[in-house]
This record gives structure tokens, sequence and C-alpha cells, in this order.
């Protein structure tokens, strides 16, 4: 038996000394959903799947990764890795290059997230040091199951009955369909579109309570719809991220967008008045910002004439003060005269 056997996008471990029937001893459905999901993440960025097994969960606290992944993708020396959760927790842990492997911090993440053996990892490298981790329970349904499963978003509901739940593809009709029948995700959206962005775009129509490509033109083409439905939810987390900072040609950019979109029936009036919002309070502050920097250039300007002439003034009160130090000076000078004026005879 080999120790890996690789997939076309990423890896499924079999763990070094386990046999098939040691692994088979766990649900195949868990593998089975892990292998899905991990089938659904965006291919450019690589992954793979690992199996927990009593020495990752408990006792030492080691998990060893993928040998060749570690060799084509991970750095070369040691280095903090941030394990990223399903809620967006980030937690740190050790990697040690020259061992292929999280110590530091692996223990806390294992504890935290209550893993157990023959629950099952997907580790998607969304960055060079950081993973999304999506766990997979042996034993109980996650929010990330119930998306990849097609299950009913609210994990405490009753199961669907498989015999109702028929799939909708994106390239045929929801005509007739009432939105608050909806049950799964599997009603609104073709397996093409990654289960991160499923979950999206089922909480964006949640929230008009309709689909929002059920009145695109007819007969586009399903990856084009796929490409409007991704961009969509790109630009709708965008908007929740704005700043004040944010340049207001990337508001107006994805506006054109939206209209692009809007334009072939998709329902995005909604993101596109939030747009518009953040543009006018954008563009009042703009204009608050432009109109006081007028007074202030208008002020420098004005103070600019009041130094020249304070200069000018400066410049004759110089020449004055010479002129009377003259003049003084003068003055004494008529004493003589003075003298001679007054004693004069009459």
């Amino acid at each position: 038996m080999p120790r890996e056997n690789w997939r076309r996008r990423g890896f499924w471990i079999l763990p070094r000394n386990h046999s098939i029937n040691t692994i088979c001893k766990f649900s195949t459905s868990v593998m089975e959903r892990a292998q899905e999901l991990q089938e659904n993440l965006v291919s450019q960025s690589p992954s793979f799947t690992k199996l927990m097994l009593r020495s990752h969960v408990s006792g030492g606290f080691w998990l060893g990764l993928p040998t060749r992944f570690c060799r084509l993708h991970l750095p070369k020396e040691d280095k903090i890795m941030i394990l990223v959760d399903e809620d967006e927790q980030a937690y740190d842990t050790r990697y040690l290059a020259a061992k292929n492997g999280l110590s530091g911090g692996w223990k806390r993440f294992s504890q935290t997230h209550d893993l157990v053996e023959g629950d099952v990892l997907v580790f998607h490298l969304i960055k060079l040091c950081k993973f999304k981790v999506y766990i997979v329970r042996a034993r109980k349904l996650t929010r990330v199951d119930g998306a990849i499963s097609l299950l009913n978003l609210d994990c405490h509901a009753m199961p669907i009955d498989a015999e109702k739940d028929k799939t909708i593809l994106l390239s045929e009709t929801t005509e007739g369909i009432k939105f608050k029948d909806v049950k799964s995700f599997a009603t609104v959206l073709d397996s093409i579109i990654p289960a991160h962005l499923r979950e999206k775009y089922y909480e964006l129509c949640c929230s008009q309570n309709m689909f929002l490509h059920d009145s695109l033109i007819k007969g586009l083409n399903s990856i084009l719809v796929t490409g409007i439905i991704s961009e969509t939810i790109i630009i709708a987390d965008a908007i929740r991220a704005v700043k004040s900072t944010t340049p207001l040609d990337r508001l107006e950019s994805w506006d054109n967008t939206l209209k692009a979109f809007e334009d072939l029936g998709m329902v995005v009036g909604f993101l596109r008045a939030r747009i518009q919002k953040l543009i006018t309070l954008s563009n009042n502050a703009q204009a608050i910002i432009e109109s006081k920097t007028s007074e202030r250039d208008e002020a420098v300007e004005h103070m600019k004439s009041l130094m020249d002439k304070l200069v000018n003034v400066r410049e004759l009160c110089r020449k004055l003060d010479a002129e009377i130090e003259y003049h003084t000076a003068e003055k004494g000078k008529l004493d003589s005269v003075f003298m001679e004026i007054s004693g004069a005879s009459w």
C-alpha cells in the first residue's frame, strides 16, 4: 500500500503503517464529503486532505503534512503557520520544515475544535503561510458538511427527503419554484460553484427572498452565469469591507460591473443601491474637503498679500525712523539761530 495517493487537486493521505482495513473503519461518507469539498475549492490554490488519527488529536499532538506538498508549496525554513477555521478565527502553529509538520499551536487548534479520531480535515493553502481549514466530522454535521452535502442551512432542522430534494441546474429554469420553499443549496446552484461561494450566494438570495439569477436572459452559457454569480458574491463581500479610504473609482467600477449584470437580468439592484449610498457619502465628504481646501487656499493667498503689505509698512517705518532721527539732529543745530533771533534788537 503506497503512503500517498495523489488526487487531481491535492492529496488524500493514507498514514504510514495503516492498512486499508484500518482506514475503512472510518465512515466512507466522511471521506467522500471531504473529497467533494476539496474538489470545489479554487483550483489555483493547492490543497490536501488529512485523516485524523489518535496521535494527531491526543498525546503528542503532532500533525505531519505530506512531504511532496511541503516540498512544492511550503517554506524551506521554520515558520509560523496560520490556520483559519470555518468561522474565520485564526490560530498560530509552528511549522517545522525539516520534519514537514505542525507542532506548537496544533494542540490548541485540535482541542478548540474538538477533533477526534476519524475526522477529516481539508487544508487549503490561501497564502504562503496560511491555511484555510475545513473540518468534516466523523460523527456529526458541521456547517461546511451541510453546504457540501447540499443540506438545509439550519443544522438543527429535519433532514431533507432525498426524493424531494431535486437539484435545479443553472442552465435550467427556476420558474414555478417559490424561494420560501427552497431547502438546500442544490435547489439554487450547480456544484460548479465552489462550496464557500454557494453558502454566501444562498445568504444573498435569502436577504432578498428570491433567486437573484432567476431573471437572467434565457440561453446564457452556464459558465457565464456561474461567473456572474461568483463575481456578484465577490463584489458583495468587497462592499462589506469598504472603508472611508476606499478609492471612489473602485466603487464606480463595481457599480459598472453590476450594471452590466443587471442588464442581463441579474437582480443586483440592492447591491447597486448600497454602492450609490457609499458613493454619495464619499462624494459629500470629498466635496466638503474640496470646499475647505479652497477656503484654505484663499486664506493662504490673503495671508501672503498681508505679508507683502506688512513688509512694505515695515520698510516705510524704517524710512520714517531715519527721517525723524535726521530732523531731530537738525533741530539741535537751530539753537544759535533761535538765540540770534530772540536776542535781536527791536
